[in-house]
């Protein structure tokens, strides 16, 4: 009797013993400075978009997202590197044409004497504007732009940033 009671009494502290060792193994450890991740700041397992599903574990895109959205940033900067090359390319077919018609030195202007409609072949003109378009060469030093009073106009670089106004709306107001 005093056997088998020492071993229903051996299985019952074993048994005891196991679940506190198995509870301690699978709890994790706290440290002090353990902070409590909000779940809605953690990047997602799936996210839909435009572009398709994209997939990730433990905040890493798998390979194939990895490469979908690769493929996709390639084609927008192609697209946005087009876009931004649209203003140069403009400007230097508003340098061009007037070459074409003698308005090749400074000094030189093209003077529009009607208004734009739709035969004339500029980006961005309007109907209700009559264009005049100098010849501005600042590599051999500064150009003096002499302006009509009353007349209203702008000064732009290359890439059509603004550089100044002149006439009404410049410095000396006209």
């Amino acid at each position: 009797m005093k056997t088998r009671f020492k071993k229903q009494l051996s299985l019952i502290i074993a048994i005891t013993l196991l679940a506190f060792m198995s509870s301690s193994l699978t709890a994790q450890k706290t440290y002090k400075n353990t902070t409590d991740i909000p779940e809605y700041i953690t990047t997602p397992d799936v996210v839909e978009t435009s572009i398709g599903t994209l997939h990730f574990f433990d905040g890493v895109p798998t390979k194939e997202t990895a490469e979908l959205t690769q493929d996709f940033l390639l084609k927008a900067r192609g697209v946005d590197a087009f876009l931004k090359g649209i203003p140069g390319a403009s400007l230097q077919a508003l340098r061009k044409g007037p070459a074409a018609l003698g308005v090749d030195a400074v000094g030189k202007v093209a003077l529009f004497e009607k208004l734009m409609d739709s035969h004339a072949l500029f980006l961005t003109a309007n109907t209700s504007t009559l264009y005049i378009f100098p010849y501005v060469n600042t590599t051999d030093g500064p150009v003096v732009v002499e302006v009509p009073p009353m007349m209203l106009g702008a000064f732009d670089d290359a890439w059509f940033r603004f550089v100044s106004d002149v006439g009404l709306a410049g410095p000396d107001k006209g």
